[in-house]
């Protein structure tokens, strides 16, 4: 994924670190200093700079083998009102299946940010669960091709598609849903506060509810099914597929009946 990555020189030091979850910076590369034509670290590995097409990219070497390391970000042009309306909010995955695994870990849900410091660049932001990346999350730089559609623009050496989202979205009856990562999302605002009861018949979107109250138990869970429990970060915490040990009691955030 994409994810911001901060470099920052001054003088003959160079540091680049990754943001994760909650502002923290998390280190990708030990500090650099420079020795007159390139900047180096204390164990050997090259950190250079490099323009192509327009786009200035960091290159790491270590040894010996060159790997571009990431694409310095430009302002784009400012975010039209539509998609300004969309930062912040939160999406839930409601198309999920019975045997889905990824979104156990991560893609559960996402929020669009606006790049800090540079205009109309926009990160679909994905909390991962605990321990599955040093940053604790996922992150995809996308720019609005028009109101409902953006497109992914990082260029990614040797594997131009890497990682590279394409969210769409679409109203159907007065509700925002998203079409992204391969799976649908809807608005979390829009979703009904759960008020007891069980599963229904299958149906094409999954059922999801925000938890509005103190949850202490769960439905049984039928055969073939499936039922998720979702923080209000949009991590899952409690999924009916994988999990060993008892539901721990909410008071916050989403389920989701698949």
């Amino acid at each position: 994924p994409t994810n911001v990555m901060r470099c920052r020189i001054y003088g003959a030091d160079c540091s680049f670190t990754l943001r994760g979850r909650g502002g923290a910076e998390v280190p990708a590369y030990p500090p650099a200093r420079y020795d007159g034509e390139k900047f180096v670290t204390a164990g050997g590995t090259v950190i250079d700079f490099e323009e192509n097409g327009g786009d200035v990219f960091s290159l790491v070497t270590t040894d010996g083998l060159l790997i571009p390391m990431a694409q310095k970000a430009k302002a784009r042009a400012p975010l039209p009102e539509a998609w300004k309306a969309r930062l912040g909010k939160r999406y839930i995955v409601c198309d999920a299946g019975p045997r889905d695994l990824i979104i156990n870990s991560r893609a559960t849900g996402f929020v669009l940010k606006e790049l800090d410091g540079v205009p109309g660049i926009l990160m679909v932001t994905e909390n991962d669960k605990a321990g599955l990346s040093p940053t604790g999350m996922s992150e995809c730089a996308v720019a609005p091709l028009d109101d409902d559609r953006a497109g992914g623009f990082v260029r990614t050496p040797t594997y131009p598609g890497r990682d590279h989202l394409f969210p769409i979205f679409e109203l159907r009856g007065g509700t925002e849903y998203c079409r992204c990562c391969s799976y649908t999302y809807r608005d979390a605002e829009s979703l009904p506060v759960y008020a007891g009861g069980g599963f229904g018949p299958r149906e094409k979107e999954n059922r999801v509810y925000r938890i509005g109250a103190r949850l202490d138990e769960l439905p049984a869970v039928p055969a073939g099914r499936r039922l998720m429990a979702v923080s209000g970060d949009l991590v899952c915490v409690w999924d009916s597929l994988t999990s060993k040990t008892p539901f721990a009691p909410m008071d916050r955030g989403y389920l989701i009946f698949i």
